[in-house]
C-alpha cells in the first residue's frame, strides 16, 4: 500500500484530544501497558505472541521499539496511532489508531484505554474518530477490528463503530481472534 492519505495530527472531541503519538509518549505508554497487564481480565484477551513473549508487560525497550515504529508507520501511510488525551484532567489515557497489516490489505482499528477509564464510553469515542476519518479518505472498506471472541467489552465497542463479524475472511496475521469489518454505510436515498 502506498502512502497516498494523510490524517490531520490532532483531533478533538467534546472529551478528548487525540494527537500523533511521538518518541515523548515513552513514559506514558509504558505505564499504559503496565496497567493494562496488570488486570488479568484484561490481560487474558491479548494476543497469543505478546503472552508469549512474557507474561507481563512491554519492557522500556520493547514500548521504546513499538513507538519507533508508529513514527515509521505515520511516515509511511500518514496516518497511524494517536496518544488519547482525557481534555478534563489533561492525563495520557490510552491510544488508538489504524494499523496497516502488509501484505494484506487490511487496516486494523486498535484501541487501548487506561483500566481506570474504562467503562466511560472512551473507547467507542476515540475509534469514532478514525472510523469517521478513514470513511472520509476511501479507506473505510479495508477497516477491520480483531478481537478475542470472548472480549465481550471489546465486541460492544465494535458494534458500537458499525463493525459486524466477517468469520469467511480471517488474516494470517489474526490468530486467535475473530475478525470484524466495518460495515458499509447505505448510501442516501436520491430525492
Amino acid at each position: 500500500m502506498e502512502a497516498v492519505h494523510t490524517s490531520p495530527i490532532a483531533f478533538s472531541t467534546p472529551r478528548l484530544e487525540l494527537r500523533r503519538m511521538v518518541h515523548a509518549d515513552l513514559d506514558h505508554l509504558a505505564e499504559l501497558y503496565a496497567e493494562v497487564y496488570a488486570v488479568p481480565s484484561v490481560r487474558r484477551f491479548l494476543r497469543a505472541e505478546a503472552l508469549a513473549a512474557g507474561a507481563g508487560a512491554p519492557s522500556l525497550d520493547g514500548t521504546r521499539a513499538q513507538l519507533a515504529a508508529i513514527e515509521r508507520h505515520w511516515g509511511t501511510y500518514g496516518f497511524g496511532h494517536s496518544a488519547v488525551i482525557e481534555r478534563a484532567t489533561g492525563d495520557f489515557i490510552g491510544r488508538v489508531g489504524l494499523q496497516v497489516h502488509e501484505p494484506w490489505d487490511d487496516i486494523e482499528l486498535d484501541v487501548v484505554i487506561a483500566p481506570d477509564r474504562q467503562r466511560r464510553g472512551y473507547a467507542t469515542e476515540a475509534g469514532r474518530v478514525w472510523v469517521d476519518w478513514a470513511r472520509r479518505a476511501g479507506l473505510a472498506e479495508r477497516l477491520v477490528a480483531v478481537i478475542h471472541p470472548r472480549h465481550e467489552a471489546a465486541l460492544r465497542t465494535a458494534r458500537a463503530l458499525g463493525f459486524l463479524p466477517d468469520p469467511g475472511s480471517p488474516p494470517a496475521w489474526a490468530g486467535d481472534r475473530t475478525v470484524h469489518r466495518l460495515a458499509r454505510v447505505p448510501e442516501a436515498a436520491g430525492c
